[in-house]
């Protein structure tokens, strides 16, 4: 079984200009469990260490590590003084700072590909951290209840999309925005498509399926919103191209399972509203994975089908969340919007080791949600 992804070790010169200070390197304790509560998961014990020693990491772990430096919370203790440094050896090489370099830019500045002699001990550790994730997700999944609410009624589906609105507008332009000027700009500048118009093909949505729109929460309350498309191959292959699939993925498009998934919307609740829950991303994700889990439960998943889902980019911290969670950028737009699309893929007939630890995650899962009781709304 060969590697899933290159491997990488920070240059000598990085880690010497970093080392130059104590604040070089973001905190161990503040760092990872930021990157666990932004992407869902962080990485294996020992790895952070290891990496700051130029042992070989993964692409996921160094991105998620850059991701920290370019958007983590200025509160954070040291992060400032860390960006500064960062940004002092990054203006050397190119001539540009933290917030014109996207990930990949940064990764090929400070890093170079790892030697062979240095890959067997990583390969250890991934595999370890691809267990213990496998685990978490087997613990979450005995109580979908918790993470998982269903829209029992048109009306509920009418506050799911006015929150993906809300919430669109917010991201991509003006976080104040009152909700009824967010969801004006929603429909003018950033979805480009009336509120009451997409509703409409939302409720069809889930009359097809319940799975397809549901709320992300945790003990009964709503904190997000997940929808997720299962397709016919025709509209997959439309929507990669770059096809406005929100005008044209209609009922006769979508299947009731299928192994391939547009993801088209993720939105968490205006903060208008308020909630004591105490990590609402972590929810979120749970609630994406297990609702992408039941709608891909076809025969032969990542053997001899594979998996697909294709997402948007939208904004810059979207699109580092996307590059964390294996999707590739395709190379084509939205039509409507001009936003980016990416795609995640899964075939067992690559024979990638973190292929077959996710498959083994997914097929738990569905195993999983099928002997629980169906979440209700």
């Amino acid at each position: 079984m060969r590697h899933s992804e290159p491997l990488y070790c920070v240059k000598k010169e990085f880690r010497d200009h970093l080392n130059r200070t104590r604040f070089g390197w973001p905190l161990h304790k503040v760092v990872t469990p930021w990157a666990r509560k932004y992407f869902g998961t962080a990485w294996a014990s020992g790895t952070y260490s290891r990496m700051r020693q130029g042992h070989p990491a993964t692409e996921e772990t160094i991105q998620k590590l850059i991701s920290y430096i370019k958007i983590g919370d200025d509160s954070s203790p040291d992060l400032p003084e860390c960006r500064a440094i960062w940004n002092e050896y990054l203006c050397g090489k190119t001539n540009k700072n933290l917030a014109s370099l996207s990930t990949g830019e940064i990764l090929h500045v400070i890093c170079e590909p790892a030697t062979s002699a240095s890959i067997v001990t990583t390969v250890r550790d991934e595999l370890m951290h691809a267990l213990d994730m496998v685990g978490d997700f087997i613990k979450v999944a005995w109580q979908p209840r918790r993470f998982v609410k269903h829209c029992q009624s048109p009306e509920h589906v009418q506050m799911a999309v006015r929150w993906v609105y809300i919430q669109a507008a917010r991201l991509n332009t003006n976080p104040e925005l009152p909700a009824s000027e967010a969801i004006r700009v929603a429909e003018s500048d950033v979805l480009k498509l009336p509120m009451s118009k997409y509703l409409d093909q939302a409720i069809e949505w889930w009359k097809f399926n319940p799975w397809t729109v549901l709320f992300a929460a945790d003990r009964g309350t709503r904190i997000g919103v997940c929808i997720n498309l299962p397709v016919n191959d025709e509209a997959y292959i439309r929507a990669r191209l770059g096809t406005p699939a929100t005008e044209l993925c209609a009922k006769a498009d979508l299947l009731s399972t299928s192994p391939q998934l547009i993801v088209e919307a993720l939105a968490m609740r205006p903060r208008e509203i308020a909630t004591s829950v105490q990590n609402p991303t972590r929810c979120m994700l749970i609630a994406f994975v297990c609702q992408q889990a039941w709608l891909t439960r076809v025969d032969g998943l990542a053997k001899s089908v594979p998996m697909r889902l294709l997402a948007v980019g939208g904004t810059p911290e979207n699109c580092d969340r996307l590059l964390a969670a294996k999707y590739k950028p395709t190379g084509t737009k939205m039509a409507r919007t001009g936003v980016d699309l990416y795609e995640r893929s899964l075939s067992l007939e690559r024979k990638l080791q973190k292929d077959y630890a996710v498959y083994v995650q997914w097929r738990g899962l569905q195993s999983l949600l099928a002997y629980s009781k169906t979440p209700e709304g």
